[in-house]
């Protein structure tokens, strides 16, 4: 930056939450998290400050021109990297325009590579459940403490930057075993911008007749600012209405019904050109009746689900002596409860199971955390980073679990399981982790990374180091080819529930107790991992990344039984295997394409502790086998995109080709039929359209109309099978999800 001939220093450069001030020369450069549409924004106090919308390819360097007044223009270089080529970073405008329009994150995950959802609505990250993998917003971890599942996730039009990695090689990332989603929120701009999204609710037709309303999604955003150049203001709110219609079961009880709030403010604070605060609050009440509904399920027997998440956090940005000093505090508090529809005891039967739920609990989970991680100035080629991480977690639990009982195809009862509730308990819990890590820029076409982690949590007695390094090579030296090679140790934390194992109420089969053994101090789930990858660009409009993923896990938690005793150890194996190429096609702006493939083998211990000891538990503990995991899907093909139509219409196709996912057989009693997971569900193929125009109806006032269509070839997709093989349908497949279309209206002013 400049004032006529002389270099402007001091000045304050933000763009995707992440600020830089301009040196002596008048220039700051910022390395962004991922490729995609960034806003960036230049302010100095006395100077009027000016934003831009820029557009950065992976690996692109862009300098942008500033003319601020009464300044001379100013110069900022803008550089998008994809974390060293180890994440997956999607435009996040462009996943909001796809035909399923995600309102929150975890809707969008999905449209990852490596990132799958289940029938039951699970996520499965490199082919694991959620609890192995680390959800972060604004480096603030705000997974679950008493399951490490993600949650709610923040409202999709809060989303600045959408990053995912798997396995990544920076120490600075801890806590899991599998991936990690790295977001940072939105901040106000200097006008002031309103969106309202859906408004009308999505009705239900049933043999062209209206029959109710199916949901209602209304979101309204809006974020400005309060004082120019100095304080910033961004608010997100969702209202959630859904109905969620099991086409296997009868009308009208065959809706899974859920209804949220889901709010999101942020308020950034330009104190200098040197520091910004920020100060963020999520809230979402949620509640849900007959949930995981299903063909063996019906609504009697479903549970019912009440949680209230809130979490808050500020953050501080301060430069000094050339380097970068990020503060951050945050807290997190998680209610969750489940009941049941009646009192009748919850019984199995192969064609389908009656009673009510068995199982009654609550839990609430609250952590603290605090962060400093300091980033000098370069030196001699070498870019360091160190930071300390400090949290203080608490659990308290209640339970009240009811009889099941195992029944014949005629009625008749096959076994007996009653339990001995206790008190519920209170965990407390205390993690420390440090890391360094530093960047080494030997020649311009090589570099290398290295950093080692040290987490210790407390409640486990284990303190754990954890060793990384990667490379990235041009070999032609011109930036078109990149070679990356990576390779480290990775260990996840323990939530709490598995040290509330002792409070989970006892199990007596046919009257005889079954003893328990807790776990032990020195739980240290881990995985080591190496990954290779190949980028290419690709003429002017593409780019192809192929790269093959290797993750050996151990120490996981798994839940066995043997005579007469159920024993909860860490004593759990894991394989992942990826291969996967992923391209992305820009042949003019607001046009863009991705296309990946991906080919994959998740194979492990069935037994995890997360299928017990969470807000479900189910009540049939089988032998624990090491096999293909759930959510495994060995061939999967994606493509989504956004392109201009003429006339100002704009075409936005997903189209998902891979395998169904696989399935357990079982007999009367609830016992593996055969080796577990070895079937599965028909190909599944689906293609979606979103056709959409905007509708200037006043200068700076917009009406966005679209139609969506999905599932449009008709594909046969069912969600349910008859799994018992005492049901004399097994193996029939139902619930085929029908083509369909919405019609949608959004409103920006």
């Amino acid at each position: 930056m400049r004032t006529g001939e002389t270099p402007l220093p001091g000045a304050l450069v933000t763009s995707a939450g992440i600020t830089a001030t301009t040196g002596a020369a008048g220039d700051a450069r910022i390395v962004l998290p991922s490729a995609g549409e960034f806003r960036v924004i230049a302010a100095r106090a006395g100077f009027v400050s000016l934003e831009r919308i820029v557009t950065v390819g992976a690996q692109d360097t862009v300098s942008l021109e500033f003319t601020l007044e009464p300044a001379a223009p100013q110069s900022v270089t803008v550089e998008a990297k994809i974390d060293d080529g180890q994440g997956v970073a999607p435009p996040v405008n462009q996943m909001r325009a796809l035909p399923l329009q995600p309102r929150t994150l975890r809707d969008a995950l999905p449209l990852i590579p490596g990132i799958v959802r289940t029938p039951e609505g699970k996520l499965r990250l490199s082919g694991t459940a959620e609890h192995r993998s680390s959800l972060l917003v604004n480096s603030i971890d705000v997974t679950d403490p008493a399951t490490g599942r993600f949650g709610a996730t923040v409202p999709i039009d809060s989303v600045e930057t959408l990053v995912v990695y798997q396995s990544p090689f920076l120490a600075e990332y801890g806590r899991f075993t599998a991936g990690v989603v790295a977001v940072e929120t939105r901040r106000g701009g200097e006008k002031w911008r309103y969106e309202f999204n859906d408004p009308t609710p999505e009705l239900r037709l049933r043999s062209r007749r209206l029959v109710g309303i199916r949901g209602f999604t209304p979101r309204l955003g809006f974020n400005g600012t309060l004082r120019r150049e100095r304080l910033y203001y961004s608010q997100s709110t969702e209202y959630a209405l859904r109905k969620t219609p099991i086409f296997a079961l009868p009308f009208p009880r065959n809706e899974e019904k859920r209804e949220s709030w889901n709010s999101l403010s942020q308020l950034d604070w330009l104190a200098s050109p040197r520091q910004t605060l920020t100060l963020t609050a999520h809230l979402v009440p949620q509640k849900a009746n007959f949930v995981h509904l299903n063909l063996l399920n019906a609504q009697p027997t479903a549970p019912s689900w009440r949680a209230h998440e809130a979490r808050a956090s500020l953050g501080h940005r301060y430069s000094v002596a050339g380097g970068l000093l990020d503060s951050a505090l945050a807290f997190s508090d998680v209610e969750a409860r489940v009941g049941a529809q009646g009192e009748e005891p919850f019984v199995y039967r192969p064609p389908g199971n009656t009673g009510n739920w068995f199982a009654r609990q609550q839990r609430r989970a609250r952590r603290w955390q605090g962060a400093e991680t300091w980033t000098p100035a370069a030196i001699g080629g070498h870019q360091p980073k160190l930071g300390v991480t400090l949290l203080r977690t608490q659990l308290s639990t209640a339970f009240d679990y009811r009889p099941v009982r195992f029944e014949d195809l005629f009625g008749g009862t096959l076994a007996r399981l009653d339990f001995l509730n206790h008190p519920g308990a209170s965990i407390h819990d205390t993690e420390t982790s440090i890391f360094l890590q530093d960047h080494w820029t030997v020649l311009p076409q090589l570099s290398f990374d290295f950093g080692l982690r040290v987490d210790d949590q407390r409640i486990t007695g284990r303190t754990r180091t954890a060793p990384r390094a990667s490379l990235a090579w041009s070999p032609f030296g011109d930036g078109e080819t990149t070679v990356r090679l990576g390779y480290g140790w990775f260990f996840d934390r323990v939530p709490l529930n598995v040290f509330a194992f002792h409070s989970w109420p006892e199990r007596l089969e046919d009257d005889v107790r079954v003893l328990r053994s807790f776990p032990d101090a020195g739980l240290a789930p881990q995985s080591r991992a190496w990954r290779v990858q190949l980028e290419r660009r690709l003429g002017r409009f593409a780019r192809l990344r192929t790269a093959y993923l290797q993750q050996n896990s151990s120490d996981l938690i798994v839940l066995r039984r043997a005579a007469g005793e159920l024993r909860l150890t860490g004593e759990g194996r894991g394989r992942y295997r990826q291969f996967e190429v992923t391209t992305r096609l820009s042949f003019q702006r607001e046009q863009e394409f991705f296309l990946s493939y991906v080919n994959s083998v998740s194979r492990g211990h069935l037994n995890e502790f997360s299928a017990f000891l969470g807000d479900y538990s189910t009540p049939v503990v089988r032998p624990d086998l090491f096999a293909i995991q759930p959510g495994n899907v060995p061939h999967r093909f994606l493509a989504w995109g956004v392109a201009p139509l003429r006339y100002g219409w704009r075409l936005a196709p997903v189209i998902e080709y891979r395998n169904g996912f696989p399935y357990m057989a079982a007999d009367a009693r609830q016992n593996y039929a055969g080796m577990p997971n070895e079937r599965r569900f028909p190909v599944f193929f689906s293609l979606d359209l979103r056709v959409s125009k905007d509708v200037q109806v006043r200068p700076g006032k917009v009406v966005r109309i679209s139609m969506s269509w999905f599932n449009l070839t008709n594909h046969f997709n069912p969600d349910s099978v008859r799994s018992n093989v005492d049901d004399p349908a097994f193996g029939r497949y139902f619930g085929q999800r029908p083509r369909r279309y919405r019609l949608d209206l959004d409103f920006f002013f």
